[in-house]
């Protein structure tokens, strides 16, 4: 193994880590929570999350990063959860990813995906990724939902008792023994595992006149100036005309 693969090896694995800890329980929050989406007349109950999931999350926005300097004004909504308010307003040029080095009017990064989510009709136990007892015991009436992907094989899970939410990790394994678990009763009918993949990409900006509103990232990648950029290598991304490196 050459020095480069040990170097990005490395920083693979404390990127992983750092995002682990980070998303998991950033200053004892839980970056997930349940909200009233509505798409087309519809309501459904889903999950608004402040990160982009993926071992490489994308895509990568470029908005005129070339330009380095200037702005571009981009179509944004008041609201991501009814999208009212649909308006414009300019922003920096730059690249927005959660990647990027370079300056750009990003607050922050969401995304809204499935709900799922599952009640335990007994007292049991549910294996986790959590140190050091790799175990999560849940009482009869308890929930644990808004489980999203991370990366790396991880997601993550809010456990919900009515008064309390605890974050817990899970990883293939035991996500995959959910479903399998006695007494553990999935409650969701719109979750990713019957079929419904629901997931959008937002990044909240603070406009050039200071309003602080929400881009969606499917209608930035359609707008004149903004193009997708590229992931240059783990840990970070850069614009349409540059190369992996």
């Amino acid at each position: 193994m050459t020095f480069a693969s040990v170097l990005n090896l490395t920083l693979k694995l404390s990127l992983s880590t750092l995002l682990l800890s980070s998303v998991a329980q950033a200053n004892g929050t839980i970056p997930s929570y349940k909200a009233n989406i509505t798409r087309d007349g519809v309501t459904k109950v889903r999950v608004i999350q402040s990160f982009w999931s993926g071992e490489y999350p994308g895509p990568v926005v470029d908005i005129n990063a070339k330009a380095a300097k200037g702005t571009t004004t981009i179509p944004v909504y008041k609201s991501i959860r009814d999208l009212s308010g649909k308006t414009s307003c300019a922003v920096k040029n730059g690249v927005y990813h959660e990647w990027s080095r370079t300056k750009n009017s990003v607050l922050n990064y969401y995304a809204i995906s499935a709900l799922e989510e599952y009640i335990a009709e007994k007292d049991l136990t549910i294996s986790t990724a959590d140190e050091p007892t790799y175990k999560a015991q849940l009482k009869a009436g308890t929930k644990l939902t808004e489980i999203v992907y991370f990366g790396e094989g991880y997601s993550g899970g809010v456990i919900d008792d009515g008064k309390t939410r605890k974050q817990v990790i899970l990883d293939n394994e035991s996500y995959g023994a959910l479903e399998k678990t006695p007494g553990l009763k999935q409650l969701s009918a719109d979750e990713p595992l019957k079929g419904d993949m629901h997931y959008e990409q937002w990044i909240r900006v603070k406009c050039e006149d200071g309003r602080k509103l929400f881009a969606s990232v499917d209608e930035l990648l359609k707008t004149k100036g903004v193009q997708e950029g590229t992931i240059l290598e783990y840990g970070r991304a850069g614009r349409a005309d540059e190369t992996y490196e």
